[in-house]
């Protein structure tokens, strides 16, 4: 099965960006059946992520309402 890949980034690249403290997103595929919450600001894009990710066999949910519906239900309590 051939892939079309969009970007992709070297291990050294990795690496040299965690050692200068910087933030990074991964996704472990190794373990599609393990439940991952995807996340977005409002919950559309997550809510897309979550239809292709769930059409190659992961696990996914969408956080409803994404960061924004979390941040003010945090405000509010």
């Amino acid at each position: 099965m051939a892939f079309k890949i969009s970007k992709e980034i070297a291990p050294q690249k990795v690496a040299a960006q965690l050692k200068k403290g910087e933030s990074l997103n991964m996704l472990d595929v190794r373990e599609p059946a393990q439940e991952t919450i995807v996340i977005c600001r409002s919950g559309s894009r997550s809510g897309l992520a979550c239809e292709l990710l769930t059409e190659k066999g992961f696990n996914v949910v969408n956080m409803t309402g994404g960061l924004k519906a979390w941040t003010d239900e945090l405000v509010r309590n």
